[in-house]
């Protein structure tokens, strides 16, 4: 859920929280070697946030991890591929402006139909886009 084009986490943990109690499911960080320190660690703990570590050598260990997921939750457009093309449904939060491929406004994507696009309104106002998350979280797991 955290990557180079990181969300504040003071803004998507207490959201991290309230799913937590709303659908009593689990979070799993997918995070590279380098992006793993004491205080992510810390932090993850504090709100029970299992690591997994990613090793960036294949796309088969990832896709073997995404098996497990009942729903994706990223930034990182390369992972948010490989669940689109799995079929796992996916919550992709982009910044603005993003690629042209994700389209302009839509809040789905043509080829991935398990896909949710959560746009910030303009750049950097990621709470605009966990507003949507949640949304999105409310009618994909109320169906499970």
């Amino acid at each position: 859920i955290f990557s180079h084009r990181e969300i504040p986490k003071n803004l998507i943990l207490p959201y991290i929280e309230q799913w937590l109690n709303n659908y009593q499911c689990e979070f799993t960080a997918l995070l590279t070697e380098d992006q793993i320190d004491k205080d992510i660690v810390s932090q993850m703990s504090e709100y029970n946030i299992k690591i997994h570590t990613l090793f960036l050598s294949s796309w088969e260990e990832t896709s073997s991890i995404l098996e497990t997921f009942d729903l994706l939750i990223s930034v990182d457009t390369a992972i948010a591929h490989l669940a689109g093309i799995m079929n796992i449904p996916c919550i992709l939060l982009l910044n603005k402006p993003s690629d042209w491929r994700w389209g302009i406004e839509c809040t789905k994507v043509l080829f991935y139909p398990s896909f949710f696009v959560a746009r910030c309104n303009s750049r950097g106002d990621w709470p605009s886009c966990l507003l949507q998350v949640d949304l999105f979280m409310d009618s994909i797991l109320k169906k499970r």
